[in-house]
This record gives structure tokens, sequence and C-alpha cells, in this order.
């Protein structure tokens, strides 16, 4: 099954490039420092690995996995969870933060603001992209949910929710792609 989700994904990805590389390129150009630029860019191909990741673990039925791979690699903060993580806070801890800031998220917001003197790459980023962004960690926060809340041997409903979480936070990221670009 994992050979054949991989050869599934190949095939995708080798078509669209075919066709991205065929037309002239119009997306919206981003332009950030050099430094700024390869950050970027590294991120986003860890999107795409986490990304693959999840549907490995989905095709294993490793539904924690799932969980896990959506909230501290995709999620909002993803970047904090996995410095806690990395200096040693328990997957509890973790999780504890990562649901204290869910219900923070759940309360009505008046819009996006962006700070002042923020370090964080969106600065650089037009306002209809960092959308694109919050839609993909919500995406992904979603997802993560739905797969904590999957037992052993799920039904085809449930099977199909997880991928559709899944094809949601691909969405996003294939419109904001199809969009902008960063050199």
């Amino acid at each position: 099954m994992k050979n054949f989700i991989n050869l599934i994904v190949a095939a995708m990805l080798s078509t669209a490039l075919l066709i991205v590389s065929a037309k002239a390129d119009e997306r919206e150009l981003i332009e950030m420092p050099d430094d700024v630029r390869v950050k970027f860019l590294t991120q986003m191909r860890g999107m795409l690995e986490s990304v693959d990741g999840m549907l490995l673990a989905l095709s294993e039925g490793d539904y924690d996995q799932v969980s896990k791979i959506a909230d501290i690699e995709l999620g909002f903060k993803h970047r904090k969870w996995q410095k806690m993580i990395d200096d040693g806070s328990s997957e509890d801890e973790v999780q504890a933060k990562i649901n204290a800031m869910r219900e923070e998220l759940a309360k009505p917001k008046k819009g996006y603001k962006k700070k002042k003197n923020s370090k964080s790459m969106s600065r650089f980023m037009p306002a209809n992209a960092r959308a694109m962004g919050r839609q993909m960690h919500l995406a992904a926060s979603k997802l993560s949910v739905a797969a904590q809340n999957t037992e052993e041997n799920p039904d085809t409903a449930k099977f199909q929710e997880l991928l559709a979480g899944v094809q949601e936070i691909t969405a996003v990221c294939t419109a904001c792609h199809s969009v902008y670009k960063v050199r």
C-alpha cells in the first residue's frame, strides 16, 4: 500500500511539474532577503515531507502519528512545539500547550494583525499569502483532532474524513504555490 501511495504521489508531482514548466510563470513574486528565502524554502520542503509522513502514517493505521505530525510539524506554532520537544518537554506537556492554544484560537477574532518588529517570515508575505498560511495551519489542527478521535480499524467514513483532512492541507498548499513564487 505504501509503495502504491508513493507511486501515485510521484506521478502527480511529475505531472504538475510538467504543466507548470510548460506555462509562463505569472505567479506573484514575494521578495525576501536571501537568508530568509533559504529558510522559507527549506520550511516549505519540510512541510511537504510532513504531508508525506502523514500519508505513510495513515497507510499504516498510525493515527497518533498523523495527529503528532499535523500539530508539531504543520499546525499553528509548530516551530514552538518542536523547540519544546528539543528542549526536553514531554509529549503531554506539549499537547497541553497545543490544547490551550486551540481554545484560544476558537475565540472570535477581529482579523489578522501584523506584529510590529516581528521576526517571522510572514512579515514579507502579502496579506492573502498569510491568510492561506493560516488556513493551512487550521486544516492541520483540524486533522490532528480528527486523528486523535480515530479508533483502531476505523470505518470507511472515518478514514475518508482523515484523507479529506490531508487533502484540505494540500489544497491550500497548491493554491498558494499557484499564486505566489519566491526567489
